[in-house]
């Protein structure tokens, strides 16, 4: 998958699919924008990958708007694609 000079924002990217999901991209050429509730897992696959890491709530609307105007000014405005990777709603309940 050629993804050269394309920008995926990967929600929940800290772990699990959604890091599966940003490893993937990156390895396809995009530049990634992992995005997790867990800042330390976001940096540890934005490391890994060549990525940026967000410790971002997504149900936050100011939030995630800012982040992804950060996002569109760091990374570039063209072909910005959002992947959204739900969490178990148990899993932050622990």
């Amino acid at each position: 998958m050629d993804l050269k000079n394309k920008v995926a924002i990967v929600t929940g990217g800290g772990s699990g699919l959604g890091e599966a999901t940003a490893i993937k991209l990156a390895e396809g050429g995009a530049k990634v924008a992992v995005l997790d509730l867990n800042g330390d897992a976001a940096n540890a696959v934005a490391e890994r990958i060549g990525g940026r890491a967000f410790a971002i709530d997504i149900a936050d609307a100011v939030a995630g708007e800012t982040t992804v105007a950060t996002i569109a000014s760091d990374l570039g405005h063209r072909a910005v694609s959002s992947i959204a990777q739900r969490r178990h709603a148990n899993e932050d309940s622990r």
